[in-house]
């Protein structure tokens, strides 16, 4: 199966787990994947992770998760924080003017061979 957002996916199962009390969690292994069980572990969110080879060329990580003496939840709220489309939007009249002026397609001088 392709899984066009691998972070997302991840969190995802995190947090269903969670939600259900199970201790492990099997995530599909990438980069990205195994950096964030590497911060969630440095932060104190989750216990242990380890990445298990099997017969897919990707292998998976599996994830220990965390909960206190008396059973409850360390994690109690997971969600992803997306950066903002690129930019944002201004009026003319507020941007800056520029002093370069710009040559047309047409009146560029044409290259030498």
């Amino acid at each position: 199966m392709n899984n066009q957002d691998p972070i997302a996916d991840m969190l995802t199962r995190i947090r269903n787990a969670n939600r259900v009390g199970r201790r492990l969690v099997l995530i599909r292994n990438s980069k990205i994947c195994k950096g964030i069980a590497q911060v969630l572990k440095d932060e104190g969110y989750i216990d242990e992770y380890d990445v298990i080879e099997d017969a897919t060329h990707q292998g998976q990580i599996r994830v220990r998760l965390k909960y206190s003496n008396n059973g409850e939840k360390v994690i109690h709220a997971l969600e992803r924080q997306s950066k903002p489309p690129g930019g944002s939007i201004k009026r003319s009249s507020s941007c800056p003017k520029s002093s370069t002026a710009w040559a047309s397609p047409s009146s560029a001088p044409a290259k030498a061979s």
